[in-house]
C-alpha cells in the first residue's frame, strides 16, 4: 500500500510542472513590454517631420528590442518606392516597415509571413500596438498587415482603401450634418433669389409675364345694377389675405435655423469632449 502511494505521488508531480510551464508560455505570448532602441527614437524624431529624407524605415525585433535594420531614401515617386518594399522582406522573417507617403504622412506596415516561426508571429502581433503607441499613433494614417511580398502593390493597396470606407458613428453623424447644412444653405439661397425676382402685385402685366392688349371700351349699360350689399354676418375677405405665401421662404429659413442650431450644439459638445480628453491625457 505504501509503495502504491509513493508511486502515485511521483506520477502527479510532472502534471503540476506542465501546468506551470504552460502558464509561463501563456504570459510570454501576451507580453507587450518590448522596448524601442535609442536609435529608433532618434531617427523617428528626425524623419517624422516633412523635412525628413527617408522613405522607408525597417524595424526588427532582436534580443527583445525593436531596432533599425535598414533604411531607404526617397526615390522617384511613392508608387515605385512602395512596390520596391517587397525587396526588403523575405518569406520567413517578420518585420515592421514605416513608409512615408508624403511629407509627414506615414503608414505602419506590419509584415508577418505565413512561414515565420510561431514565436515570431506571437511577439510581433503583441508588440504592434506597443511600438505604434511609443512612436505616436496619430503619426500614422494607416496600419496595414501584409503576409506576402506580392502584397506590396501600390495600386492594389489604394484601390482597397477606396472600396472599404469605414466611418465611426461619430464621423457618420458629422458627415450627415454637413450634408444637411449644405442642403439648407442651398434652399436659403434659392429663397433669397425667388424673393428678389418676385414681381410686384401692383403690376399685373409683369406678374402675368406678358403685355395686356388694349381692351375695347364697354358700351354704357342701360340700367346700372347697384353693388351687392353685404349683410352684417358676412365676412369680407381681402385679396391680400387669400394670397398664398411664397414657396421656399418660411419653410427654408426655419429649416436652416433648425439645422444650424443642431450643428452648433453638436460642435459645442464635440469641443467639450475634446477638452475633457486633453485634460485626462
Amino acid at each position: 500500500f505504501r509503495s502504491n502511494a509513493h508511486n502515485t505521488q511521483h506520477t502527479r508531480t510532472p502534471v503540476h510542472q506542465n501546468q506551470t510551464t504552460n502558464h509561463t508560455h501563456a504570459n510570454m505570448s501576451s507580453a507587450t513590454a518590448i522596448p524601442v532602441s535609442r536609435q529608433v527614437e532618434d531617427m523617428w524624431d528626425t524623419e517624422k517631420t516633412a523635412q525628413g529624407k527617408l522613405r522607408v524605415i525597417k524595424i526588427l525585433i532582436k534580443e527583445e528590442v525593436c531596432d533599425v535594420a535598414q533604411t531607404v531614401p526617397k526615390g522617384s515617386n511613392v508608387e515605385t518606392d512602395f512596390n520596391n518594399m517587397k525587396n526588403l522582406v523575405t518569406r520567413n522573417e517578420a518585420c515592421y516597415l514605416l513608409f512615408r507617403v508624403a511629407d509627414s504622412h506615414w503608414i505602419f506596415v506590419s509584415y508577418v509571413p505565413d512561414l515565420a516561426r510561431i514565436t515570431d508571429k506571437l511577439v510581433y502581433a503583441a508588440t504592434n500596438a506597443t511600438i505604434r503607441h511609443h512612436l505616436g499613433t496619430n503619426c500614422f494614417d494607416d496600419d496595414p498587415h501584409f503576409s506576402q511580398p506580392s502584397e506590396f502593390d501600390w495600386h492594389a493597396y489604394t484601390e482597397s482603401k477606396k472600396s472599404i470606407r469605414c466611418l465611426s458613428e461619430r464621423e457618420q453623424h458629422i458627415e450627415k450634418l454637413n450634408e444637411m447644412e449644405a442642403i439648407a444653405r442651398k434652399e436659403q439661397e434659392e429663397a433669397a433669389v425667388q424673393k428678389t425676382t418676385q414681381p410686384s402685385p401692383a403690376d399685373p402685366a409683369r406678374a402675368a409675364g406678358r403685355s395686356l392688349p388694349d381692351r375695347p371700351a364697354k358700351p354704357a349699360a342701360a340700367t346700372a345694377s347697384p353693388p351687392p350689399t353685404a349683410s352684417p354676418n358676412t365676412r369680407v375677405i381681402s385679396p391680400a389675405s387669400t394670397r398664398s405665401p411664397s414657396p421656399g421662404r418660411s419653410g427654408s429659413i426655419g429649416g436652416v435655423a433648425a439645422v444650424r442650431t443642431q450643428i452648433n450644439s453638436f460642435r459645442k459638445e464635440e469641443s467639450i469632449q475634446q477638452s475633457v480628453t486633453c485634460n485626462f491625457s
